[in-house]
């Protein structure tokens, strides 16, 4: 039952940050992420992920490449 709390939980937090990571990329040159991308428990090409990586790195990616465009240094 645990587990099944923390899975709900986690696809409640990989909605909330695929719509940040969302409002945050540069829609010329990088596809929508998926709620999918943000989800640890979500099974990817048959690989289990673990909480280590299913850390917000495609968000920072999107905000640093943002960033580099506006001229700031990250």
């Amino acid at each position: 039952m645990a587990e099944a709390v923390s899975r709900q939980r986690w696809a409640h937090t990989s909605a909330v940050m695929c719509v940040i990571a969302n409002c945050h990329r540069d829609p010329k040159k990088t596809r929508p992420f998926t709620p999918a991308d943000f989800d640890p428990y979500r099974n990817r090409i048959g690989l289990k992920f673990s909480l280590q990586a299913c850390s917000i790195h495609p968000t920072i990616r999107a905000m640093e490449h943002q960033g580099r465009r506006q001229g700031q240094r990250i």
